[in-house]
């Protein structure tokens, strides 16, 4: 971009880029592309691409991004809140020792 406009991307360039990625449900190319920005994720491009993944049904991704994102902000109930969702999804409930979940009389979270 810069090379050819000699426009240097802006946080709004990538959070447009990682929309339109995620409304054509191309997901892991999202999240390579949060990987390997030129600026520092914010949790608002990490909740953009955590809707997708609900959208598209894309657990492992989403798993992903929702560990990426409390990793930014531990504190997050709605982050922690994605995240036992995705990890409660059909097929998944084994999987909270992996990710740290733990229940406590009828609530889930982060060890």
């Amino acid at each position: 971009m810069r090379n050819l406009f000699g426009v240097s991307p802006q946080k709004s360039h990538y959070t447009c880029f990682l929309d339109m990625l995620g409304r054509a449900g191309c997901l892991t190319e999202a999240a390579h592309t949060i990987e390997s920005m030129a600026i520092q994720p914010d949790l608002s491009m990490y909740r953009t691409l955590l809707a997708f993944c609900k959208l598209h049904n894309d657990l492992v991704v989403g798993e992903n991004i929702a560990r990426k994102a409390l990793e930014l902000d531990p504190s997050n109930t709605v982050l922690q809140n994605m995240l036992s969702g995705f990890c409660g999804a059909p097929g998944r409930q084994d999987r909270d020792e992996q990710t740290g979940l733990q229940d406590e009389e009828g609530c889930r979270y982060p060890r």
